[in-house]
């Protein structure tokens, strides 16, 4: 099956996993059943307080991810990341890092370095960022700047009009529209 590994925001840091549920985006919807039947398995890690981003994580993140495929039934070519604001940048770092090892990236509210090391390491990948067009906490600029930059028909960015930093996680997860979920589960095809 399928992997979908989702990163959270930082207000779903903490030392409780019910900080993942309480702060909304993906975790609520999971767990409210908003999302319906996801088949696939989901990893959603909680980043300690002590830590700034994921970025200081990135390693023992992969061991985890690592762990989860040695232990169930994943489909190693089906690993999808995805995460809001700080999750997303997340999200791009753990991607350009490791770019073989996810089908797909769902960026949500987050900001990328264009450069030549990044555009590179993300040349092949499937990509789906998206941002609110009234953000105001992580402008779409950055990250839609850097889909244009890799001129890919596997990348594309979707700027959602009028939408708020905390209105892109219920405008993109909960949408038939985008179908999100099952293209991550899909691999991004």
């Amino acid at each position: 099956m399928p992997l979908i590994v989702y990163l959270h925001g930082n207000s779903g840091k903490g030392e409780t996993l019910h900080a993942l549920t309480e702060s909304g985006g993906f975790p609520r919807y999971l767990a409210s059943g908003a999302l319906g039947q996801v088949d696939g398995y989901v990893l959603i890690p909680q980043l300690p307080d002590r830590y700034s981003g994921w970025e200081e994580v990135r390693d023992q993140l992969m061991d985890c991810i690592g762990q989860i495929e040695a232990d169930y039934a994943i489909d190693s070519s089906r690993i999808s990341l995805t995460g809001h604001s700080m999750g997303g940048t997340g999200v791009w770092n753990l991607a350009i890092a490791y770019p073989d090892r996810f089908s797909c990236i769902v960026p949500l509210s987050s900001s990328v370095r264009t450069t030549e090391r990044n555009l590179t390491a993300l040349a092949g990948m499937h990509i789906w960022a998206f941002a609110g067009e009234a953000d105001e906490v992580v402008p779409p600029e950055p990250a839609q700047a850097f889909v244009e930059a890799l001129d890919s028909p596997q990348a594309k960015m979707t700027v959602i009009g009028g939408a708020g930093h905390e209105d892109v996680p219920a405008l993109v997860y909960l949408s038939e529209e985008y179908g999100v979920v099952d293209w991550m589960l899909s691999g991004g095809a």
